[in-house]
């Protein structure tokens, strides 16, 4: 589906829709209301408006939400769960609850695609559980939980799970990746137990427009099974920031292929300098290039364990 096809098939104008497993996915005067919400955060996505300057909030109420493709094309959209303890996602939790509540997305077996796609459209996720289901029966295609794309894509991810059904079978694609030029916020979110075999678990391609920020993430027990990866790799070109403050890196490595060698190289963190042929400051005829001003990394109290 493209971006236009978002566009033109939004047949409703919502900026609040609710989503629940007790409700039903048919179009009525009242579809999308608290007390008559849609059962699938697909069918609800694609029936509310589409627009860059419009904020769309999709509030899911707890339990497991099978859901073949999610796509943010040039639209800005937001997708809250109910934090652990309350009854509505509309209400205010505080800090005595346990920020990821009992709302998880995952895959169906029909999914052949990337389950969360943004195409230049902006994305908000929160406390939420997104879990790919790689178990046997249900992972004939390689896919990435979430995937952004295009130079006006942006993502922000707060108080998330990113999980796996099956922790002992590796992925053949990054479980979140960013194109070069997007721009994306993680901030109070933990990965666990997530196994790839060839890809990092986190892929961020940063150009001279973009800006990450990762904030209080932690990384526990994650394995690459190659040795030239890492559980974050950041492709760096000749711009952009990159923030990665209070970062707790535990129990995660990459080893050597078929596991050769007496010891696994530590693989948290993978920063690759890149030059690009598409950068403003690249000089044709030379060999050089020069960098953007804007290109800064800072690493503030990270922790590798």
């Amino acid at each position: 589906m493209s971006v236009f096809d978002q566009t033109l098939n939004a047949k409703l104008t919502f900026e609040v829709a609710y989503v629940s497993l007790e409700g039903t996915n048919q179009q009525t005067n009242t579809s999308g209301q608290q007390r008559n919400p849609y059962c699938t955060i697909e069918y609800a996505n694609f029936h509310i408006s589409s627009s860059q300057r419009l904020l769309q909030h999709l509030y899911i109420f707890p339990w497991n939400f099978t859901e073949n493709c999610i796509f943010i094309g040039g639209q800005i959209a937001s997708i809250t769960g109910i934090a652990q303890g309350l009854i509505d996602p509309k209400e205010q939790f505080s800090a005595q609850f346990d920020f990821r509540g009992p709302t998880e997305i995952h895959n169906s077996i029909l999914t052949n695609e990337d389950l969360i796609q943004v195409y230049d459209g902006a994305l908000t996720l929160h406390i939420l559980v997104i879990r790919i289901g790689n178990c046997d029966e249900s992972f004939s295609y390689p896919f990435s939980a979430i995937a952004i794309h295009g130079s006006q894509a942006s993502a922000s991810i707060e108080q998330c799970a990113f999980r796996t059904v099956n922790n002992k079978l590796a992925l053949d694609k990054d479980f979140l990746s960013l194109d070069r030029g997007g721009n994306i916020t993680i901030r109070s979110t933990s990965i666990q137990n997530v196994l790839e075999n060839y890809t990092p678990v986190l892929y961020i391609a940063v150009s001279e427009i973009s800006h990450v920020t990762l904030q209080y993430v932690n990384i526990t027990s994650c394995e690459i099974f190659e040795s030239s990866s890492g559980v974050i790799h950041l492709q760096y070109y000749t711009g952009g920031t990159v923030t990665l403050d209070q970062y707790l890196f535990r129990y995660n490595v990459a080893v050597t292929y078929m596991y050769e060698g007496y010891k696994p190289f530590a693989g948290a963190l993978l920063i690759q300098l890149c030059e690009s042929y598409l950068s403003t400051s690249f000089r044709s005829g030379s060999d050089q290039q020069q960098l953007e001003r804007s290109r800064m990394l800072k690493l503030n109290n990270c922790k590798f364990v």
